[in-house]
Parts: structure tokens; C-alpha cells; sequence
């Protein structure tokens, strides 16, 4: 995968948030089979933690590409199904 294609997962969490430790903890399961792809998480709370246009009245929310994959809980076998899906799309 060339640098252009690069796969961003994006995290939006915040503080004493016991389903954003469960995502956190799923994504992180499932991307130790893609270590080419790294998790970024940012905590809602941090005053320059959140990215451009990312909503923030709903976490955990899990982005990738830019694109919203998931708000609240999270499948891992469906998000391991959509980036496969994704990778082959961007050899």
C-alpha cells in the first residue's frame, strides 16, 4: 500500500467512557493483524484533541479514511471484513 492509500482508523473517545475502552480494546485485537495501519485516538475532552470534522455528541465513534465506520458500539468481524474490503480496493 503506497503512502496516498494509507488507511487512517480514528478513535473518538473521551474519559470515564467504559464502551470507549471496549472499542479501544477491539480495535486494537483486530489492527495487530494490520501493522501497516495505525489507530489514532483522540479524547473529546483535550481542547485541540479532536479532529476537523469529527463529531463529538456521540462517542465511541470509529472513523476511517474519513469516513464514520461506527458510533457507539462496534463489530469487530464486520470492521475486519470492511477494511479487507478496503485494503484490496488499494493495493
Amino acid at each position: 500500500m503506497n503512502a496516498e492509500n494509507t488507511i487512517k482508523v480514528q478513535l473518538i473517545t473521551q474519559p470515564d467512557c467504559s464502551m470507549c475502552c471496549k472499542v479501544e480494546a477491539q480495535l486494537e485485537q483486530v489492527l495487530r493483524d494490520y501493522p501497516d495501519i495505525d489507530l489514532e485516538i483522540f479524547n473529546v475532552d483535550l481542547e485541540n484533541g479532536l479532529p476537523s470534522g469529527r463529531q463529538s455528541f456521540i462517542t465511541p465513534a470509529v472513523w476511517v479514511k474519513d469516513s464514520l465506520w461506527f458510533l457507539g458500539t462496534m463489530n469487530p468481524h464486520r470492521f475486519r471484513l470492511r477494511l479487507d474490503q478496503l485494503i484490496s480496493a488499494n493495493p
